[in-house]
């Protein structure tokens, strides 16, 4: 088999594919599986000699900053509002990404669609979204189909 990273993955410097599928292979003989959680587990047991240990952030305080960076995002994108224009019927996010001297900043949606230069800029990155999606939905399609030829395979032997 060939393995890659998968397209606009986050790839840690110095990491190689064939490392860290064989990092993950390793972790399903000590475990019996894969999980996250096996995974944490394995890797934290011997941090400086394994495969996996580039993927993680080892300094504490910095680990704590960037969970809670994620812990702030999962609450600004929980908020959507309903009515931001009349006759809407669908919700949607009450804020956005923009970005401001190179920073990402959060913005009110009902802000965002009266400004022009704001509204290129949403919809820019509401293309960028359908496209990972429409990747993603490509690579499931091609999953089952795959699947379903294995599957013809198996009941053919």
């Amino acid at each position: 088999m060939v393995y890659q990273f998968k397209k606009g993955a986050v790839i840690p410097k110095g990491v190689t594919v064939e490392d860290t599928e064989k990092g993950l292979e390793e972790v399903e003989q000590r475990h019996g599986k894969v999980t996250v959680g096996a995974i944490t587990d394995d890797v934290e047991a011997d941090p400086s000699g394994h495969l996996l240990r580039e993927w993680f952030e080892w300094d504490d305080e910095l680990c704590v900053r960037k969970y809670h960076e994620v812990q702030a995002g999962q609450i600004v994108r929980s908020v959507v509002v309903s009515e931001l224009v009349s006759g809407q019927g669908v919700p949607v996010r009450a804020w956005v990404i923009t970005h401001e001297n190179g920073e990402q900043i959060y913005k009110r949606m009902q802000y965002v669609i009266r400004e022009p230069d704001r509204i290129q800029e949403l919809l820019g990155q509401i293309r960028r979204e359908k496209k990972a999606y429409d990747d993603k939905l490509e690579e499931l399609l091609m999953l089952l189909e795959l699947i379903a030829g294995a599957s013809q395979q198996a009941q053919a032997s």
